[in-house]
């Protein structure tokens, strides 16, 4: 799982897929990120703990293919 901003997702959906990884997950947050409050950072971690949760057992639990 990458944490992008969404700035550059164009640019990380591009690399994963030259990488032969296209189903690598990409969560975004706002850009640029550093100009958040703490409680923007705050509220933007919650709102997408439950997918970095997800995608992190997802890939956990996924058979992992020999190359």
């Amino acid at each position: 799982m990458t944490l992008v901003t969404d700035w550059f997702l164009s640019l990380s959906d591009a690399t994963r897929k030259f990488a032969g990884m296209p189903d690598h997950p990409l969560l975004t947050v706002p850009h640029p990120f550093d100009s958040l409050s703490e409680a923007e950072v705050i509220a933007t971690a919650d709102k997408l703990f439950d997918q970095v949760v997800g995608a992190v057992t997802a890939k956990a639990l996924a058979p992992v293919r020999a190359r």
